[in-house]
């Protein structure tokens, strides 16, 4: 969700900042301020805490023990919290780590029709 409205700068404008590599959008708050518009208001909520234990050297098997339960746990936490905070009933959170994102980016689109 948003809090912020954008606001694109003509495009002549755009066209002098492109080479001092700025995007000529600009992001408004509530009046003239950067202060986000807080509907629904921002809050914060808790999950249970995670018990772990201290190690040196790290085992990825336990690090990996751990993590599960941390994701694990936020989404239970979105589940259960996400109508106060004005996501419908039908949204899921999708957990994705960084470089599964940057491979989907850079991989070809599987939709992407070929032309005969």
């Amino acid at each position: 969700k948003w809090i912020h409205h954008t606001f694109r700068l003509p495009h002549f404008i755009q066209s002098l900042l492109r080479p001092l590599r700025l995007s000529g959008t600009l992001l408004r708050g509530r009046g003239l301020t950067l202060m986000g518009f807080l509907e629904p208001s921002l809050g914060f909520v808790w999950g249970e805490p995670i018990k772990v234990r201290q190690q040196k050297p790290v085992d990825e098997k336990y690090l990996d023990e751990v993590h599960a339960k941390v994701a694990e746990s936020v989404k239970d936490i979105f589940s259960r919290y996400k109508a106060r905070f004005g996501y419908a009933d039908d949204e899921i959170l999708s957990l994705v780590s960084a470089a599964d994102a940057k491979k989907k980016a850079t991989s070809p689109k599987a939709n992407h029709k070929k032309t005969s």
